[in-house]
């Protein structure tokens, strides 16, 4: 289940007005990000296998041809990614020539080449992009949680420095890269070996008196935040037990109905877990899973069983 950028939207016309008028007379100062990547927000159940992480981004003003993007977790100890396994069906890079994961179960790299040699010639992708199809997908394996914990929500995020995140278009030129200070590396020699005028053999030294010397020039290049943002994901890892059970009590029953009612309608406290409320597996939950509920405990209205926990995850987990 993708649950990535979301756009605002303001039903007040005159409030529009405002806002963008803000904007506006704060243009001078803001920041526009022209590059984002995100990890999607999703859930899987404990102890299951080749789980889907799709990664999203938004791009605004370039063609992207090329990146790399290394994948942590807050919990290496429970997510464990599958190194030399990918999915680009359905992704922004399925027809890209090179795709590669390589590193461990704790720290996954992924590089991906639209063009390789030789010819022929595979466009990168173009600009903008809103993020509503994936860029990549990963594969992940999920350990089985200890008995008397049920849920656990583990942090993803990209490391964020040039090395293990770099975004390039179709010319080579890094997206969002800027440089800090230069710092200069000098370097000492005498001349071990003449010949008439010529020296033919250099030793390096720790410093003068020396015969030459060489001064090289360094630019240290770093990712510019204020053109290109990272954003965390995370995966809610959810223990099965019944689907339906609204109130977390291993059980299914008029409870359950009464606690989705008070959460949807009455302010009360959301459910211990966000899957298991959606009796239907429609990946939402709204009036239908109490519907649903109603209709298995007392056989009333359209027939409806809750469903398993094996169709939740085919349908949602992803």
């Amino acid at each position: 289940m993708r649950l990535g950028f979301k756009s605002l939207r303001f039903k007040s016309f005159l409030m529009t007005g405002f806002i963008f008028f803000g904007i506006l007379v704060s243009s001078s100062s803001a920041q526009f990000q022209i590059l984002e990547v995100k990890p999607s927000d999703t859930a899987a159940f404990a102890g299951w296998q080749n789980n889907i992480l799709s990664i999203y981004m938004i791009n605004w003003e370039d063609t992207v041809a090329a990146f790399t993007i290394t994948l942590a977790t807050s919990h290496p100890d429970v997510i464990n990614f599958q190194v030399g396994s990918y999915d680009v069906g359905g992704t922004l890079i399925d027809n890209w020539e090179y795709v590669s994961t390589s590193g461990s179960s704790a720290e996954l790299k992924i590089t991906a080449l639209a063009n390789t040699y030789p010819p022929p010639y595979t466009p990168g992708i173009g600009y903008p992009q809103v993020g509503e199809i994936p860029l990549v997908k990963v594969l992940y394996d999920i350990d089985s949680l200890p008995d008397t914990m049920t849920t656990q929500t583990v942090e993803v995020y990209i490391k964020d420095n040039i090395h293990e995140f770099n975004f390039s278009d179709e010319l080579g030129n890094t997206i969002g890269l800027a440089y800090g200070d230069t710092t200069y590396d000098t370097s000492w020699f005498n001349c071990i070996e003449w010949v008439e005028d010529e020296c033919m053999t250099w030793e390096e030294v720790p410093g003068p008196p020396a015969d030459t010397m060489v001064v090289d020039t360094i630019l240290n290049p770093y990712l510019d935040t204020t053109q290109v943002r990272i954003w965390d994901g995370s995966i809610n890892i959810i223990t099965c037990w019944a689907m339906g059970d609204a109130n977390g009590d291993y059980d299914v029953d008029i409870f359950d109905v009464t606690y989705l009612i008070a959460y949807l309608y009455l302010e009360g406290p959301p459910p211990p877990s966000w899957a298991h409320p959606d009796a239907n597996c429609d990946c939402i939950v709204n009036i239908w899973d109490i519907t649903c509920l109603i209709s298995y405990l007392y056989q009333v209205g359209q027939p409806c069983e809750p469903c398993t926990c094996e169709q939740w995850e085919a349908n949602c987990g992803k």
